[in-house]
């Protein structure tokens, strides 16, 4: 499962509790690049069962910033920024790589 808006990856955020006490877990950010566009939150999490654990290979956050639309990027950041919010996400996408 993913997409988990987290405030804080910490025991007594509502979202946080309401995972670890159905037995999930997040795996660590193995990225210094945000999850939001903005460059300051890691709201997304993956979940998954404990059991799978073992089987993560890699995980990220996929830094499309400079791919979707370059000339919009290049040109202006911010214009960038507002078009992706508005139509596409404010959030960049998650990976998670399982060998099964």
């Amino acid at each position: 499962m993913g997409h988990f808006n987290i405030p804080k990856i910490e025991q007594g955020d509502q979202t946080y509790d309401a995972l670890m006490k159905r037995g999930l877990k997040l795996p660590e950010h193995s990225t210094q690049i945000y999850s939001n566009i903005n460059n300051d939150k890691q709201y997304d999490q993956i979940a998954f069962l404990p059991s799978l654990k073992s089987n993560i290979k890699a995980n990220g956050v996929f830094d499309f910033d400079a791919v979707l639309f370059p000339d919009l990027w290049q040109s202006s950041v911010s214009n960038f920024k507002k078009y992706l919010k508005y139509y596409i996400s404010d959030h960049r996408p998650m990976w998670i790589q399982f060998e099964l």
